[in-house]
């Protein structure tokens, strides 16, 4: 079992820091109880007897009756087997949450908090990171729960309408780099000089390199007509920019039509009006004469499984498959075209490292379905699923709930999807060698 420190970690995040150093200290305080629940979970929780001392382990250390903490040199010292040790270590490591004894605790550190904590706090911010914390210690940056006013912000997310700047980032898991990948034209944002590339590294002089971008966003969003600065790294210079939040519409979908009949599409997300937009955006480049269509899915992070399987449906034969999921109890979910395609020219598709989740999906669709080409680089890698939860006062869980699988078997987690033409794009000449490629293939040269 591992309540200890991934429990915990939740509430020394998001700015309560002070909370969370009185509630260790009253913990130590409550190191006898705890023990005293240790002691009532029985067999299952691992221990050691020494000199007929027992020790139980939790979280890397032994404590005994009193309490006391000892680290494995010492008691291997008191006369403890190395492998004894190693076997004890494997066996907690295996072990499900004790639910039993986790409310167990949370009531003794209330009840010391009643009794002890003078200084004054929050009771629902409290409870608030209970949550927050919990499911933290998932260690998933993509799962988290939101309060009922942030569920109302993520909605806010699919529908594509939202008070704020008008950029749209992409998170790096590992780094937790929060990239921009699009401003959008006329928002605070555009105007304030952000682009392409910046990392947002503070918003209102609060360091957020090491939250999640759900957490960064909450901040850089806000009432209509107030102020917020957001403190971005361009290359190794820091920059502070200063906007006045207003509202945004993220239209995802922007097209033009070039010669011979070239349709082009930039697609930068998938948000609830995606499919309507895209079909327009068809329409409209049809009404022209179009021949072959470029879809651009470079630097689209992803966004709406709706939108997306919408989206492809537009371009694929009535019962092509999509794409499948699968969820934790092996439970298939399949997706395919349920209508005629809209667009039968024929199709390019431009990817890149910055490609991710949604776009995979549609990117790797197309390609196994033998729809388009696609060209550019592998993509980001992101096939996994994450489901809303909503709970009964308006809170959610947002859990990572399913892998997903190209047509063809092919999960690209942390792989990505490789492109039929493999081709970078030389940051050193004012050409775009993926969409010049593109234009070629489609000109028949």
């Amino acid at each position: 079992m591992n309540s200890g420190k991934k429990f915990w970690s939740g509430f020394f995040s998001g700015g309560a820091s002070i909370l969370a150093l009185a509630m260790l200290l009253v913990m130590i305080l409550a190191i006898p109880a705890y023990i005293s629940m240790i002691e009532r979970s029985g067999e299952e929780t691992p221990k050691i007897t020494i000199d007929g001392v027992t020790y139980y382990y939790r979280d890397g250390l032994y404590y005994d009756q009193e309490g006391n903490a000892f680290d494995e040199d010492e008691l291997l010292g008191k006369g403890a087997g190395s492998g004894e040790l190693e076997e004890i270590e494997d066996q907690a490591s295996s072990y499900d949450l004790d639910r039993e004894m986790i409310y167990d605790k949370i009531d003794v550190i209330l009840d010391l908090i009643d009794d002890k904590f003078i200084l004054d706090y929050d009771a629902e911010v409290m409870e608030d990171y209970i949550y927050k914390g919990l499911i933290a210690g998932l260690g998933d940056p993509y799962s988290v729960y939101m309060t009922p006013e942030e569920a109302a912000e993520a909605s806010s997310d699919l529908t594509g309408n939202y008070c704020g700047i008008g950029a749209m980032v992409q998170f790096d898991q590992e780094t937790y780099d929060k990239t921009v990948t699009q401003v959008y034209d006329n928002s605070p944002a555009s105007e304030a000089g952000i682009m392409p590339g910046d990392v947002i590294v503070s918003v209102d002089g609060e360091d957020v390199t090491a939250y999640t971008l759900d957490e960064t966003v909450k901040l850089i969003r806000g009432e209509e007509g107030t102020g917020v600065e957001v403190g971005i790294r361009r290359g190794s210079e820091l920059l502070a920019m200063n906007m006045i939040r207003r509202p945004v519409e993220a239209n995802d979908v922007s097209y033009e039509m070039r010669d011979d009949g070239i349709g082009y599409i930039r697609l930068s997300g998938f948000n609830d009006a995606g499919i309507g937009q895209m079909k327009d955006a068809l329409a409209k480049l049809d009404a022209q004469g179009m021949k072959s269509l470029i879809v651009d899915l470079r630097n689209n992070p992803g966004g709406s499984r709706t939108s997306v399987i919408g989206i492809c449906d537009l371009f694929l034969d009535k019962g092509a498959i999509i794409a499948y999921e699968e969820e934790k109890d092996g439970t298939r979910i399949d997706y395919d075209s349920k209508n005629d395609p809209v667009c039968t020219v024929p199709m390019c598709v431009l990817v890149n490292e910055n490609s991710a989740s949604a776009s995979e999906l549609m990117c790797g669709a197309l390609r196994d379905n033998g729809r388009a080409t696609l060209i550019g680089t592998v993509t980001f890698g992101k096939g996994i699923i994450q489901t809303y939860y909503y709970l009964t006062d308006g809170s959610l869980a947002k859990l990572t709930s399913s892998y997903y699988y190209l047509p063809g078997g092919e999960c690209i987690h942390g792989v990505g999807v490789a492109p039929n033409i493999v081709l970078e794009d030389d940051p050193e000449t004012k050409a775009d060698e993926q969409l010049e490629r593109a234009i070629s293939i489609l000109q028949g040269n």
